[in-house]
């Protein structure tokens, strides 16, 4: 790969080259995003999935229907799904929905406006599938199309929503869809009222693996809470979820909005991870929709900060080892062997002080790890593809200049420079499409 180092540079090349230039970078995300929907998104049920899809093996990389609907993934129980390939589809094809809105409003493009519709479609479907009315399912399976794992989680639930409200605001959708999100929303809302605040697994006899609680004092839950009845008093008009918004906002002398309006946290190791942008888009749904001056400030200088320590944190410090390592740690020596073993193709180790950044730049689609992950063999998709895109996500999202402009040089770089073809992770090509389409909205 041959990047450009330089991105004041790259932005007055840019601005150098007019129309033309932002016409070629249209078309290539418009590429990228139909190459992602051959290879990902099912004819059959109109959604993403985890893995590629039209491969030589088709639908069988995924875990087969019969598997699933017994919730285990590879002979073992596993009801929430994890390495099926189909536990995903809320997520990804939520922040997908609303990517696809905004580059839509932006540029007018009918392929996004057409790309749009289908997700929506998608995500209606999976409001039918669950006898739990407001429940979220991870699924279902392309092949029957019925199949779904009944512990699903507080991403599934919350990107959904996000998704389904952007939809709805947009000017794609028509009566009949908006009064459908309407009622999607209202019985996702009254679940969770039910179930107070918590997101539990389909018969509610448990908290979801990854649920529980959203009533906790933490930045994440007080977003997650706040941003789900926002929405959903957005959506249906309905008082009673803007009452709990303003009782929830307000508990405590507004303790929720302080954790919020706190400094994030620098200094903590392993304090981020590949999910992240799943609480920056509740985040920005949150500010989209809260009409107060000041409140959307405190979250935008979150989103602004979350970003601005994404970019330049050591990469080994500030994120988990779990995304890519497969452990929640190498501290040790025998994982730190084997963690040194698996980048030593890229010439850094777990003591080197790389950044995102840095990683990005030795992305190679052609370049294959050495088996030292259990036997596991990748193209370091997670750290130098999928977690960069991420971080330029939220950057696009933070709507600060500076940030904007330093990470749309690196956008433009990997729609010219990635062959997306041979890439099979489906959160990699998730996340750069999303990153695509968020750097096709102007600067603010």
């Amino acid at each position: 790969m041959k990047p450009l180092h330089h991105p004041v540079l790259a932005c007055l090349f840019l601005f150098a080259a007019g129309a033309f230039a932002d016409t070629n970078l249209l078309e290539r995300t418009k590429t990228l995003c139909r190459g992602y929907a051959e290879g990902f998104i099912s004819p059959a049920t109109d959604l993403a999935y985890g893995k590629r899809l039209n491969g030589p093996r088709g639908l069988a990389v995924l875990e087969k229907p019969e598997e699933v609907a017994r919730g285990r993934v590879m002979g073992e129980r596993r009801p929430w799904g994890y390495g099926s390939g189909i536990e995903d589809p809320a997520y990804q094809t939520g922040m997908m929905l609303f990517a696809l809105c905004d580059a839509e409003e932006a540029t007018g493009e009918a392929f996004f406006a057409e790309l749009a519709r289908r997700a929506y479609r998608g995500l209606r479907r999976m409001s039918t599938l669950s006898p739990v009315e407001g429940f979220v399912p991870r699924g279902p399976h392309p092949a029957d199309g019925k199949s779904y794992y009944k512990d699903s989680s507080l991403d599934q639930h919350s990107l959904y929503v996000c998704g389904l409200w952007r939809y709805h605001r947009s000017r794609l959708a028509s009566p009949k869809e908006k009064a459908a999100i309407r009622e999607i929303v209202g019985k996702v809302i009254r679940r969770l009222e039910k179930t107070q605040w918590s997101i539990q697994v389909e018969d509610g006899s448990v908290a979801a693996h990854a649920g529980g609680s959203m009533l906790r004092w933490e930045p994440r839950t007080a977003t997650l809470l706040l941003m789900m009845l926002a929405a959903a008093h957005d959506v249906t008009g309905d008082g009673r979820w803007k009452e709990a918004y303003d009782r929830f906002g307000g508990e405590e002398n507004g303790r929720r909005w302080a954790l919020l309006a706190k400094e994030i946290e620098r200094s903590r190791d392993h304090r981020y991870t590949m999910f992240m942008n799943q609480h920056i888009l509740r985040m920005e749904t949150l500010r989209r929709i809260e009409p107060s001056a000041e409140r959307k400030a405190v979250l935008r200088r979150h989103i602004e900060a979350t970003a601005e320590d994404m970019l330049s944190a050591p990469y080994f410090r500030a994120w988990r080892s779990l995304d890519w390592l497969g452990e929640e740690s190498w501290e040790d020596a025998a994982k730190k062997e084997v963690a040194n073993a698996y980048l030593q193709p890229l010439g850094v180790t777990v003591a080197s002080e790389v950044t995102v950044m840095d990683l990005w730049r030795k992305f190679d689609v052609n370049r294959l790890s050495p088996p030292a992950l259990r036997g596991r063999r990748n193209h370091y998709e997670p750290i130098a593809l999928a977690t960069p895109a991420m971080v330029w996500q939220i950057a696009l999202l933070s709507q600060k200049p500076e940030l904007i402009a330093k990470v749309r040089p690196t956008v433009r770089e990997m729609l010219e420079q990635v062959d997306f073809s041979k890439v099979d992770s489906g959160w990699a090509c998730n996340y750069s499409v999303l990153a695509a389409l968020w750097n096709a909205v102007p600067s603010p």
